[in-house]
């Protein structure tokens, strides 16, 4: 099974909280070929998570960790159905 580097770049987080204890999270992780003629690997993930009293430490690891395994099923499969 294909899988990313341990640790893919990340280029951007941007987390917006919302009323009610929710915040949409915006994760942006590219990955560097494998192979030197294939292109960089990039994986945008825009979520909604209810976050109630996380910190905002608790609520990027969790959004990032989130993106990863979002990455890692991308490698693994390039059409995916998930209800997330």
């Amino acid at each position: 099974m294909a899988e990313i580097s341990p640790q893919p770049k990340i280029d951007s987080v941007t987390i917006t909280r919302f009323e009610g204890g929710f915040a949409t999270v915006a994760v942006k992780l590219s990955r560097d070929p494998c192979d030197p003629f294939d292109e960089p690997s990039t994986v945008e993930l825009c979520s909604r998570f209810v976050v109630g009293n996380m910190t905002l430490q608790q609520i990027t690891d969790c959004a990032i960790g989130h993106a990863k395994r979002m990455m890692n099923a991308l490698v693994s499969d390039p059409n995916p159905k998930y209800d997330d």
